[in-house]
């Protein structure tokens, strides 16, 4: 949770290892820019898989996201403010804050329920971008997430620091998009709405209601209506081995839809 306040709160972070590989090195890199984006826009700009002491240009970038395989980078302590020793295990944090931070409470919180049971890759993806977007939500004060004042209150008060940091960072051209993405909810829908609906739907499809059902298949029937969007759609889905037929108007037919509001077309045995 540490890398992932960092990178939130635009602090330089460099991964370093001499026994991993090139390519794992950078997997590591993207996999850390990947907790926060999305919802955030921007961070994939100061995304940098790999680099070589020849190349030293990603210093000058803010809040850089970073890997090397050279010795020297670890021993620069001025180059970063968070450095994760790969070879080691251990995160160096320079400044220390973290741990004495409000919200590092509600941080354990998250990560202790996230890692109870067995989860996928994807999932625990989308429970980070889900904790995200609510933090987003609250720097925008638009948001319904807590019913109780008194809880509302409480969280408010512990991401404080957080939500300030992120009304003025880089997080700036993430709020304005979001709120211009508000503004236009029912004039179209957004292919960051369906990708969220798709989600919602793979992960948690036995815990909504039949009217957030309804919802979430409309949407994705408007969305589909504009030629141009459907290839954006099917790359949402993920691969199936049964024989599915899209149609325009299978969203409204709840039985017999797949994720994707494709009709499912059962293959009839042949008798012999």
């Amino acid at each position: 949770m540490l890398i992932y306040d960092s990178i939130i709160l635009e602090r330089r972070v460099l991964f370093v290892s001499s026994a991993f590989t090139t390519r794992q090195v950078g997997q590591y890199v993207c996999a850390a820019a990947l907790l926060v984006s999305p919802p955030l826009f921007g961070v994939l700009g100061r995304v940098f898989p790999y680099c070589v002491w020849e190349d030293l240009g990603f210093l000058g970038v803010k809040g850089y996201v970073a890997g090397s395989k050279s010795e020297v980078f670890r021993t620069r302590s001025n180059w970063f403010d968070v450095c994760c020793d790969l070879d080691t295990g251990v995160i160096i944090e320079e400044s220390k804050e973290y741990a004495g931070k409000r919200y590092y409470k509600d941080d354990m919180e998250f990560i202790e329920q996230l890692l109870i049971g067995d989860k996928t890759e994807e999932e625990i993806r989308y429970a980070f971008s889900e904790y995200t977007r609510i933090i987003l939500e609250f720097a925008m004060n638009d948001t319904d997430y807590y019913s109780s004042k008194e809880a509302r209150k409480a969280f408010i008060e512990n991401q404080w620091a957080r939500i300030f940091a992120l009304r003025r960072t880089f997080c700036k051209e993430t709020l304005v998009k979001l709120r211009r993405e508000k503004e236009l909810i029912g004039k179209h829908v957004t292919l960051a709405a369906v990708e969220e609906h798709v989600k919602k739907l793979r992960l948690s499809s036995a815990r909504l209601s039949s009217e957030e059902q309804r919802k979430i298949f409309s949407d994705i029937n408007e969305f589909v209506k504009v030629p141009e969007q459907r290839h954006d759609f099917l790359a949402l889905l993920p691969k199936y081995n049964d024989c599915l037929l899209y149609t325009s108007d299978a969203a409204d037919d709840m039985q017999c839809v797949d994720l994707g509001g494709r009709r499912i077309i059962k293959k009839k045995k042949k008798k012999t």
